[in-house]
């Protein structure tokens, strides 16, 4: 059995691989020639590295758009019609000034207005870049946090968003709409 031995104080490293009669030999001639002050007081245990793969030649090299990322759905009409307002009318009768407020809205609009069943992250996504949003930094934590610390919408564990009655409420009779002039 190979036993391999790697001490570094401070990279003056001393590496040593072979049968384990020998590194224990080594590790104590060399412990005896140091002082306490100098040993670690804690071992690492090392692990191999992980094999780096390599991109063929040839190939494209680019970054890939991570799993999950988000895309705009081109079959979800906002732009209402003989049911109600389009997406922009409705977003623009409130004051939502939060992200909190925007996917409150989003999802009232999508699941109340335009009567889709499974709204999913790709959604309230098409819904910021239809009203040309600024997008949060993090847009599903974004969506967990609505879910977590306000209570407006729940999240299955296929992702589909689902408006609350906390949101319904909210949109309904808590969020402030703005004042009209006529």
């Amino acid at each position: 059995m190979v036993t391999r031995l790697r001490i570094d104080l401070i990279n003056k490293v001393l590496e040593v691989e072979g049968e384990e009669s020998f590194v224990q030999r080594i590790y104590d001639e060399f412990r005896a020639g140091v002082s306490s002050d100098d040993m670690p007081h804690k071992v690492i245990k090392r692990t191999a590295k992980k094999a780096q793969k390599k991109t063929p030649v040839g190939t494209n090299n680019k970054r890939k758009p991570p799993k999950g990322s988000l895309k705009i759905l081109g079959e979800l009409s906002l732009m209402g019609g003989e049911q109600g307002p389009s997406l922009k009318d409705f977003f623009e009768k409130y004051k939502a000034k939060s992200h909190f407020d925007k996917i409150a809205l989003c999802t009232y609009y999508l699941s109340q207005l335009e009567g889709v069943s499974a709204i999913t992250p790709n959604h309230v996504y098409t819904c910021y870049r239809n009203l040309k949003l600024s997008l949060p930094k993090y847009f599903s934590q974004a969506l967990t946090d609505t879910k977590n610390q306000k209570a407006f919408i729940e999240i299955n564990a296929d992702g589909v968003i689902s408006l609350t009655n906390q949101g319904l409420n909210f949109v309904e009779h808590e969020l402030k709409q703005k004042v009209t002039t006529e």
